[in-house]
Parts: structure tokens; sequence; C-alpha cells
């Protein structure tokens, strides 16, 4: 359908309605993307230019930070989970980086080392996800949020657009 040709709705229900009738897109691995140190469920759509299984950012603090952390770990991404355009998840250091099935993750997004995320939840663009921290299922995490490392989630947080986490948050509870 050409710009000029484009439908358009009385309201965002409407629009809604009629892209359910429409074909789901099929998943695919963009050629782009750079997968390493991963495991990948069925059914996964890795976006171009993302990254999988990168070295974390880890350096070793008795070395006054100048020695890099080895990273032998890997990344496993559930079945149906969707990674974005220009997305970034680094390997685990000794264990794994989890992504949870059905899990979406916008373009942009970084996931440090040894972050688990569950299963069914959303990440927006420009979410960042520090190393370690634990994200339950059914999570929405909003535009531009940080969440710092070793923090956990419970199941159905809401964290709000450009919300900065910095403790533990509970079950069902809302960010801002």
């Amino acid at each position: 359908m050409s710009i000029e040709n484009k439908k358009q709705f009385p309201s965002q229900q409407e629009a809604h309605s009629y892209l359910r009738t429409l074909p789901a897109p099929k998943p695919y691995i963009h050629p782009t993307a750079i997968i390493e140190n991963a495991v990948l469920g069925k059914d996964v759509t890795i976006a171009a230019y993302a990254v999988i299984g990168k070295e974390g950012f880890g350096f070793d603090p008795e070395s006054n930070y100048t020695k890099r952390w080895p990273h032998v770990g890997n990344v496993i991404i559930g079945d149906n989970a969707e990674i974005g355009a220009n997305t970034c998840i680094d390997r685990g250091t000794l264990g794994s980086t989890i992504i949870g099935e059905n899990t979406k993750i916008d373009n942009l997004v970084h996931i440090s080392h040894n972050v688990r995320i569950g299963k069914n939840c959303v990440i927006a663009a420009g979410a960042v996800v520090g190393g370690s921290a634990e994200i339950g299922d059914s999570v929405f995490i909003g535009l531009n949020a940080t969440i710092r490392d070793h923090v956990k989630v419970g199941d159905n947080a809401f964290i709000c657009m450009g919300a900065v986490v910095t403790k533990d948050v509970s079950t069902g509870t809302k960010v801002r």
C-alpha cells in the first residue's frame, strides 16, 4: 500500500482491529545480525544489526580496572522471542544471559551480562538492563528506562518511560 493510498481510521481501536486481520510477519534473523555464543529457541526474530552474545562490560577492580573479566557464558533466547534492531545482549560471565519465551525487545535496547528476563515481557526502545538483574514474567519496561545491575523486578511489574530503577521492585508494582 503506497503512502498516498494509506488507510485512514477514525480511532486507534479501529486501526488495531484492521491490523489483526492481516497476516503476522514471519520470524526471521536478519543477515546483518551478529550472533555468537547463543542458543535460540524456535521462531525467534532478530532484527538488523542486533549483536547477541558478545563479551560483557566487566573489569577486575583489583587490577584498577585494567584487566577485563573473561566472559565464558552464553545467551539463551526462548521460543517466539523478538529482538529489535541495534539491540545488544551480552553473554553471561560464567553462566547464561536468559531471554524468556515470547518476550519482545524493541530497537536500541542493551541487556547486560548475566541478566535473566522472564516470559511474556515487553521492553521498549532505549531501555538498559544492568548486569545480573532479574526481570520476572509479564513485565513491561518503558522507553529509555534504566534498571540497575543486580536489581530484581517482580512479575507483572510496570516500569514507566524514563524510570531509573535502583532498588528491587515487588510483584505488580508500577515504577515512575
